[in-house]
């Protein structure tokens, strides 16, 4: 055994004397095999790169690195994309509660801290003229879509309001660039424990090269690239945690606190 150990290393020494690839060499508990190549040192490391390269380029041209910016067209595709899917997970964490409240009450909103302007009804058109007619926005004033209280968030209502105010979303002197769902879920509909309100909201903050979707009540986070959108997984454990802040939220209430 000895004198084969000696062996397999004077291979190894001879193979580098000849600038030759170095052996390959594997075992397990039964048998061995030691793998001897032709190729020269150099050629093998050039044939790497040459296989690094192609892979970076191949990662290159792949979706999963091309980073995408806020601009207008951006949020227009991640309003066709992400928003959909968005509003429906949140309309039906809200629907879960329906039993236990009277009526929930929607709003759509950009901006941060006081309105300064509601649209209601069909009065949503006029918000795409947002950009022109209100330039002079500050980070106090934001834009807001109540619907009628008991009315369920239709999606063609909330991708119109959202194209209409992408000009302020993507505006660099506004210090926030802020989306948000927001529902109120009105008057606690059982008897002997108090009529009680809860509302909260998911806001969506468009960064430079990301978005980010946080919930008001559970402080739950999730963040993505541009280009990403969130899987099924993630947008459940995301407003799951949303319902279970809910769900604590009334125990705490009929208990007493």
């Amino acid at each position: 055994m000895r004198e084969m150990g000696e062996g397999i290393k004077r291979i190894f020494n001879l193979m580098e004397e000849n600038d030759l690839s170095k052996p390959r060499l594997y075992s397990n508990s039964v048998w061995f095999t030691v793998t001897l190549f032709k190729v020269k040192q150099k050629d093998a490391e050039i044939n790497s790169i040459d296989k690094a390269l192609a892979e970076l380029e191949e990662k290159l041209n792949s979706s999963e690195v091309v980073k995408k910016e806020r601009s207008e067209a951006t949020l227009k595709e991640w309003g066709n994309i992400v928003l959909p899917l968005l509003l429906s997970k949140f309309v039906d964490c809200n629907n879960k509660f329906s039993n236990f409240y009277l009526k929930k009450e929607y709003k759509i909103i950009t901006g941060d801290k006081t309105p300064s302007r509601a649209f209601y009804g069909e009065d949503v058109d006029l918000v795409k003229n947002a950009s022109e007619e209100y330039a002079h926005l500050t980070v106090y004033e934001y834009f807001t879509f109540p619907l009628p209280l008991g009315q369920e968030l239709p999606l063609p209502y909330t991708q119109s309001f959202f194209f209409g105010v992408v000009p302020l979303l993507i505006e660099e002197k506004m210090p926030f660039h802020i989306f948000h769902l927001y529902c109120k879920h009105c008057i606690f509909n059982r008897s002997n424990f108090g009529k009680f309100d809860y509302e909260w909201q998911l806001q969506i903050n468009f960064d430079q090269t990301h978005y980010t979707l946080k919930g008001s009540q559970s402080e739950t986070t999730l963040t993505k690239l541009y280009h990403q959108v969130p899987s099924e997984a993630e947008l459940k454990a995301f407003f799951d945690a949303e319902a279970a802040a809910h769900l604590d939220f009334i125990h705490k209430k009929i208990g007493g606190e």
